[in-house]
């Protein structure tokens, strides 16, 4: 896919936490992601336009993301994983923090990183062409690649918009603010 970008949210927002030493938004995109069924297991969906979660009989589905922190200078007091369902229902499931050892043309259901311990965050019911948040904060803790498994427990597939969807995930990390306003250097006669 496309390689994603990383882009800051709220321009005004940062100007104002330029001037004021307050806290500033930085929004990510993922440079990765793909989904894997336990069924094909060596196949590779790392061009969908959607991520899907799914805990069937007959199929198990989940998907992966990966951003890269970078830019960012100072600590990270919140970040927040959000994503947009193009398919909704009674099981968003979880995000799991994962090993960054994984590329989106080589994710499959055999290489994938597992998912262990518990998820950093779990959401309820979903609807359909909504964004849903989860706060990851406990996983993003730094600059550096961060990535994130996605599952369910529900044989009712959700349907979230892939980085090439029609809204892609976005990574909001709240930062200390620690950009200052650019003071002049030079003199005048």
């Amino acid at each position: 896919g496309p390689s994603g970008t990383n882009t800051l949210v709220q321009p005004a927002l940062i100007v104002a936490a330029a001037m004021t030493g307050g806290p500033l938004d930085v929004q990510f995109t993922p440079v990765a992601d793909g989904q894997i069924r336990n069924t094909s297991p060596n196949q590779n969906w790392a061009t969908l336009a959607t991520l899907r979660v799914n805990n069937g009989s007959d199929y198990v589905y989940r998907s992966y993301l990966k951003f890269d922190i970078s830019g960012i200078d100072g600590p990270i007091t919140k970040a927040i994983l959000r994503l947009y369902s193009t398919d909704g229902g009674p099981d968003a499931g979880g995000i799991w923090s994962v090993s960054n050892a994984w590329t989106e043309t080589g994710l499959t259901w055999n290489t994938a990183p597992a998912l262990v311990a518990s998820p950093v965050a779990t959401g309820g019911v979903v609807g359909v062409n909504v964004w849903k948040e989860f706060d990851v904060s406990a996983a993003v803790t730094g600059s550096g690649p961060v990535s994130f498994g996605l599952a369910n427990n529900d044989a009712n597939s959700i349907f979230w918009s892939s980085r090439e969807g029609v809204e892609p995930p976005q990574l909001i990390v709240t930062v200390e603010g620690t950009v200052t306003p650019p003071t002049a250097d030079f003199t005048t006669t």
